[in-house]
């Protein structure tokens, strides 16, 4: 699938690696990680040569989930001989998405407001 002189081009984190060592040592912090990868959307440019997935990428041990957007650019002997990275964006946080629920109950007056600090304040 890849070739033996794969450049591997992060552009997220501005990093170019070339070798097929810098794969193995990905996959290997992957594993490590437990990093689950799931391809949501794969296009083929067949007029530019390229693959263009689109990932799912979900780490056990960091309880961290991202979507990132590829590229693959294929040689003439139809293997990977290039992998940029081009996007790696997160989902918003389990916080913001709880603080604008209790936000909202306290809108639609389901729930009470009361200050953050000190939850048992007497006087509030």
């Amino acid at each position: 699938m890849y070739s033996a002189d794969l450049e591997f081009i992060n552009g997220p984190l501005n990093m170019k690696t070339s070798s097929s060592s810098s794969l193995w040592r990905l996959l290997s912090l992957c594993y490590y990680a437990e990093v689950r990868l799931e391809v949501l959307k794969l296009t083929k440019h067949m007029e530019d040569g390229t693959i263009r997935p689109r990932t799912t990428l979900t780490s056990v041990v960091f309880c961290r989930t991202s979507d990132a957007f590829s590229t693959f650019y294929l040689g003439e002997d139809g293997l990977i001989h290039c992998h940029r990275v081009e996007k790696v964006s997160c989902p918003p946080s389990l916080s913001r998405v709880t603080s604008l629920l209790a936000k909202t109950l306290v809108a639609l007056g389901l729930q009470e407001q009361r200050p953050a600090l000190n939850p048992a304040c007497p006087s509030c």
